[in-house]
Formats: structure tokens, C-alpha cells, sequence
């Protein structure tokens, strides 16, 4: 099957993870930021990752095949989240969107999103998000180091928290070292307004699925995303006192865990190859 990958493009994370990266996963799969109708030309399906322009879309309907939808990140954030606290508020805000894609199968990151796009779609099915392949297992040499990937401003008041928080448990805590498999945990929140009800249900695992990879401890915000695909590496907090006892709790654990593969970019672009298998 013939599939094309487009987008706006750019740098953000979506596109070269869900975008570049898994095109790269089958020979007939490629990928071409803001397509043209040439561009479609022999493709079986176009799947649009996160946003697409105006004029993208219009060729993809001049193309008049079949549409696959990848929404991972689309909202303009943290604007489009604020007054959102339920499902019926992201379809009031957000139906005329999918409705103007119309695509025939759109992606979900966990079950709480495919349950809030279902009345907006015509077929949602659940695709996880995959650790980056360049990631390795974790050098366990590095033994008291906590670490933050991702971008600082996500943080908030809790760099300061967990920073406390590792003093206390005689750790250092480490935001964006040059090697991250260089830790004992890893921990993630959104703080303020990057902490939303909507990013909160519908942010992917990325960072949960890179500590699955290097099999280290998951500290971190119960999030929708993370609660389903992390499974018991998840070490849940919710204020200052449970993120202590949380990273006390990941720390106590057996040093060294073995990698999980369940959510490698192998695996899921099998679960992808055959969610366009049935559309």
C-alpha cells in the first residue's frame, strides 16, 4: 500500500516522529510536507499529521482518495485549551475541524481521546505513541540522577519542587543533560497553563514510552496517555507530598529494568500497517 505522510511540516515533534519517522517504516511509505495534487499522484492513502494548510487539504480533495487523520497535537496550545473541561466543550470547540477533514480513519492516543473524537469522526481507532529509535537502555553507572526531557517551560513551579525533592532523597535532578539514558528515573508534568484539562486527556506518552525504553522509572503526572500505556512504570503524583513518596517509591525499585519494545516504532507501524488494511 502507497501511503504519503503530510503536514505543515517543520520541526515539532509530531511531524518528525508520527510524519518523517514512521514513513521511514515500509518502502511504499513516504513523507512530503504541504503536498501538492503531484505529490498524490499513485498514492493509496494520504495520512494528514497534526495540522495541514488550506490549500494542502484542498488538493488532497481534488486527489479524492482515501484520508487518514493523525490529530496528535493539532490544538494551538495552551490558547485553544482554556475553558475546556469536558467532552462536550472539545466537540463544541473542535467538530467543525475534524468535519472539514472528513477523514476516513482518525488516530487517537489513548481511549479517553477516541471516546471524545468519536461524535466528530467517521472511525477513530487508537494509535500509541512510539519512543524515539534513537534511544538506547539506560546506563545504570549513573545511579543517582533524575532526569526532565522536554521543553523547560513545561516545568513551572516543579523544577524547584522535584529539585527539593532530590535533595531530600540525596539525588540530582537534571533537566535536558546531553545523554538522558544517563539517569536513575525520569520524571515529567505540565505545569500552569500547559497543564490543561485537554492536554492532560489528550498529550500522547512520548516521554512515558522513552522511559520504557531505557527502563528506568516513569515519575510523573497521571495523565491520560501515560496511566494507559505505562502501565506500573508509572510512579503518579498530583501535589509537593505525593511526588515525594512517588519518587521515593521509583527509587526503591529493582535498579535495573529491562527495555520494553511495546511501544517501539517496529511494533506500532505494524498496528498502523493494519489500521490501513481495513479502511
Amino acid at each position: 500500500m502507497k501511503v504519503l505522510f503530510t503536514g505543515r511540516g517543520g520541526k515539532a515533534g509530531s511531524w518528525q516522529m508520527r510524519g518523517l519517522q514512521m514513513a521511514e517504516m515500509r518502502p511504499d511509505w513516504r513523507a512530503v510536507a504541504n503536498c501538492t495534487l503531484a505529490d498524490l499522484r499513485d498514492t493509496d492513502v494520504a495520512v494528514i499529521t497534526k495540522r495541514i494548510s488550506d490549500d494542502s487539504l484542498a488538493e488532497i480533495k481534488k486527489w479524492g482518495g482515501k484520508i487518514v487523520y493523525d490529530p496528535l497535537d493539532f490544538w494551538h496550545q495552551p490558547n485553544d485549551a482554556v475553558g475546556i473541561s469536558s467532552p462536550e466543550e472539545v466537540q463544541l470547540k473542535f467538530s467543525k475541524h475534524f468535519k472539514n477533514i472528513n477523514a476516513n480513519l482518525t488516530l487517537a492516543c489513548n481511549e479517553k481521546m477516541k471516546h471524545d473524537l468519536a461524535p466528530m469522526c467517521r472511525r477513530v481507532e487508537i494509535l500509541h505513541h512510539h519512543y524515539d529509535p534513537k534511544l538506547k537502555a539506560a546506563k545504570y553507572n549513573a545511579g543517582r540522577t533524575i532526569v526532565y526531557w522536554g521543553h523547560p517551560r513545561y516545568l513551572g513551579e516543579w523544577a524547584d519542587k522535584m529539585s527539593n525533592v532530590c535533595s531530600r532523597l540525596k539525588y540530582d535532578f537534571k533537566i535536558n543533560p546531553k545523554d538522558i539514558t544517563d539517569c536513575r528515573a525520569m520524571f515529567a508534568i505540565r505545569a500552569g497553563a500547559y497543564g490543561s484539562w485537554l492536554d492532560r486527556r489528550w498529550k500522547s506518552c512520548v516521554k512515558g514510552a522513552a522511559a520504557l525504553r531505557i527502563g528506568v522509572p516513569f515519575i510523573a503526572w497521571p495523565e491520560t496517555s501515560y496511566v494507559e500505556a505505562c502501565g506500573q512504570n508509572l510512579f503518579a503524583f498530583t501535589d509537593e507530598d505525593s511526588l515525594y513518596h512517588a519518587t521515593k517509591a521509583a527509587l526503591a525499585g529493582r535498579f535495573e529494568q529491562p527495555p520494553s519494545s511495546k511501544l517501539s516504532i517496529e511494533h506500532l507501524a505494524n498496528v498502523f500497517e493494519k489500521q490501513l488494511e481495513s479502511i
